[in-house]
């Protein structure tokens, strides 16, 4: 490769570092989040919980439009994504339930172990664009938890549930890559993450009806990821039952060479 076009490509290498530096951002949060933790600042950790979601909300679609794979292929941004996930939506909050809400380290430590097999499972973000399992929402949770002040045995039966449909292959939404409802989605989820950051910015002094008022969000995503996933598989069941039957072979019919085993079409549709 000659020097002119080495130069020539060093625009597309700095918009792609740029964009994973963006992402690997969510690393410097995390560790920014666990010395708060560890110097008692619960709030502030939260609230820089949130800024690493703010940026993993659009970190990934900027990556796509860009085609920062094609500008710099070296950089797996998929598994950068979700080394930086794993810290930011699993590791960190589950510490932080269990440094201010009381949550046993058991519950915990199944939450994370479930969670590093739901992150490195292959179809972890399937093909048609759904996440495989609850995807590790533990940020979510535990901001509810402590608003609605759930409690240690609340919080720690739903935290258990949640790890069971980690590993589960049930088809959850994957908000900026579904094609199905996208548009409702993507402004629902804006409206979402606004009421979010105020309740972040107020904690203890947010007013209660704001969190039960945030729940239209999570509702919304449960009822449409269950609508989705029984829309496919009825689908499916119809596609396989247009497909004509399997002819078995007649166990009556003579073994003799010359010997024709009758078919009729019409018994194969089926009923």
């Amino acid at each position: 490769m000659s020097f002119r076009k080495s130069i020539s490509k060093l625009p597309n290498i700095a918009t792609a570092l740029a964009v994973h530096l963006l992402t690997a951002s969510g690393a410097l949060l995390a560790f920014w989040a666990v010395v708060l933790i560890v110097e008692g600042d619960g709030g502030q950790a939260l609230r820089v919980l949130a800024l690493a979601a703010v940026i993993d909300a659009f970190d990934g679609t900027v990556a796509r439009r860009l085609d920062i794979h094609r500008r710099l292929p070296q950089i797996d941004g998929g598994l950068l994504d979700n080394l930086v996930d794993y810290l930011t939506w699993t590791f960190v909050p589950l510490f932080w339930a269990w440094s201010f809400l009381g949550i046993p380290f058991w519950v915990c430590v199944t939450a994370l172990i479930a969670s590093v097999f739901g992150f490195s499972h292959t179809e972890a973000k399937t093909t048609d664009n759904f996440f495989r399992g609850f995807p590790s929402y533990w940020n979510v949770l535990v901001l509810y938890t402590y608003l609605f002040e759930l409690g240690p045995v609340t919080g720690s039966a739903i935290m258990l549930i949640c790890a069971v449909m980690v590993l589960i292959p049930f088809k959850f939404l994957y908000p900026s890559r579904t094609p199905h409802w996208y548009t409702t989605t993507m402004v629902l989820s804006t409206v979402y993450m606004a009421i979010v950051l105020i309740m972040m910015y107020y904690l203890n002094a947010t007013p209660a009806w704001l969190p039960m008022v945030s729940l239209f969000y999570p509702i919304y995503y449960v009822i449409l990821s269950f609508a989705l996933v029984y829309k496919k598989r009825k689908s499916a069941t119809k596609s396989s039952m247009r497909e004509p039957g399997v002819m078995e072979p007649d166990p009556s019919a003579s073994d003799e060479p010359d010997s024709e085993v009758a078919w009729n079409p019409a018994a194969s549709q089926p009923d």
